[in-house]
């Protein structure tokens, strides 16, 4: 007989096989005799004759109580009424939350029913396997790492990176024990706009600048920079004649802008856009249709 760790529910079924042999140590072949089988809980049954000279029973046993592990139930046979002097025991294993897994090596041994468990006896609500104090069922970055380098773009406060993350005032260089949202993610890891760049070091990290354009070089994208102030705009006289000749240049516009960024010029629409033209790059002022400028009152408005 040779039994071994079983995990009971009262459902489950072992075999408990018998191979009667000679003194030789040789198979019988045949069947034949009248074979019981006991076990420790005084329980006797009649053995199945395979008329090959193997006999055998099934045995369902019951779950364990929950306060106990495990149970070794020994076996025993007899042939004609005679006892046989072999044994075989089986041990049961207990499971108190029903997740498959026995007691003894089950990490997690309140289990709620119904859960898919691994072979430590833990469901996914029970494990946070990145340790970042979010449970695997609602952790939506399972990989978050446990130190996070801190990108500081130029001129940005250091308590206003990104993602809500606080820097103090020294250490800045150093790793910071990373800090999670409610799913899990880090800022290395949270891509709030979507645009390909981790929030900790996209500098517009809530409006898409897949490009990190920076124009201002003040660590703001261009694409959610409001602090851009208008340029300085410096304009010559611009003097009007009746009737001008055509390629003429009345005046210049100058700007300039206090970040530094390029500034070009048009003519916003209006009737003056059929008479003048504007050099986008030099502001110069040009005569295109001077026929139409006359002394007379255009458009609501004197020349002179």
């Amino acid at each position: 007989m040779a039994p071994n760790n079983f995990k009971a529910d009262s459902e489950k079924v072992t075999y408990i096989t018998i191979n009667a042999i000679d003194s030789l140590g040789h198979s019988f072949t045949q069947g034949g005799y009248d074979i019981k089988i006991y076990n420790s809980l005084e329980q006797e049954f009649d053995a199945i004759d395979n008329e090959d000279g193997t006999y055998y029973i099934t045995y369902t046993p019951e779950r364990l109580p929950i306060y106990q592990s495990s149970l070794d139930i020994i076996f025993g046979f007899t042939i004609d009424g005679v006892p046989a002097n072999g044994t075989a025991t089986l041990t049961i294993l207990g499971d108190e939350d029903q997740d498959g897994v026995n007691d003894l090596i089950d990490d997690c041994p309140g289990t709620s029913p119904g859960y898919d468990v691994d072979e430590n006896g833990c469901a996914d609500y029970q494990k946070d396997s990145d340790g970042d104090g979010v449970t695997d069922d609602l952790d939506q970055c399972p990989d978050t790492p446990m130190f996070e380098e801190i990108y500081i773009p130029p001129g940005a406060f250091t308590d206003d990176i990104s993602s809500n993350i606080y820097l103090p005032e020294t250490d800045l260089d150093e790793p910071m024990d990373t800090i999670v949202d409610e799913h899990g993610c880090s800022a290395s890891q949270r891509d709030t706009d979507e645009d390909g760049i981790a929030d900790l070091y996209d500098n517009c990290p809530e409006t898409p600048n897949p490009l990190q354009l920076d124009s201002d070089f003040d660590g703001i994208g261009d694409e959610c920079d409001t602090d851009n102030p208008y340029p300085e705009v410096d304009t010559s006289p611009i003097i009007f004649v009746e009737r001008p000749e055509n390629g003429t240049v009345i005046g210049v516009v100058k700007a300039e802008d206090p970040d530094g960024e390029t500034v070009s010029f048009t003519l916003a629409a209006g009737p003056l856009d059929e008479i003048l033209s504007i050099d986008s790059i030099t502001g110069e002022l040009k005569v295109e249709n001077g026929a139409l400028l006359t002394l007379n009152n255009f458009n609501g408005v004197l020349l002179k």
